[in-house]
């Protein structure tokens, strides 16, 4: 071994010693930002049309269509969940009224955000839309390259979103 594998073993090492450090971190982070979070759960419901406001041009970026606006419009709660034992583990749950565009009330979506691949989809809400309200009777063919909406994006298998979001 040379003495150039030897100096990368050593910052292979430190690189892993870096990466453990940083979940660490996170996990400490999530317990002290927890219950500032909740608090501000609690206040952000009270707003009228705050989850409408936050997502419909925000992350998402997307000229949402009338079932889009609809069920933003419905969103009355949105929250993550962590676990301390998987650092990269998130829960999305996000919580609506009774609208016109799908049945469910709540929806969740359960990922890895993995640094070292694209993540993965644990488990995903699948939608129930009203008769005439699926995806695929609302956006053009042509519109595939248009932004997912939030609550479609709880049944697709996006990954990366969850990261701009949590």
């Amino acid at each position: 071994m040379s003495g150039t594998d030897n100096l990368e073993d050593e910052l292979r090492v430190i690189q892993e010693e870096t990466e453990k450090a940083r979940e660490q971190l996170a996990i400490q982070e999530r317990k002290l930002m927890v219950p500032i979070w909740e608090k501000r759960r609690e206040i952000v419901k009270k707003i009228p049309n705050f989850y409408a406001t936050a997502f419909g041009n925000t992350i998402f970026g997307m000229s949402p269509t009338e079932d889009d606006i609809e069920a933003l419009e419905n969103l009355t709660d949105f929250h993550v969940e962590f676990d301390d034992e998987r650092p990269y583990y998130r829960k999305y749950i996000a919580k609506y009224k009774k609208n016109g565009v799908f049945k469910n009330e709540v929806l969740t979506k359960e990922v890895i955000l993995d640094p070292e691949s694209n993540g993965t989809v644990i488990s995903k809400s699948t939608i129930e839309y009203h008769e005439g309200k699926a995806k695929s009777n609302k956006r053009k063919a042509d519109d595939d390259d248009q932004p997912t909406p939030l609550f479609e994006w709880f049944a697709s298998d996006d990954v990366q979103t969850g990261a701009y979001i949590s």
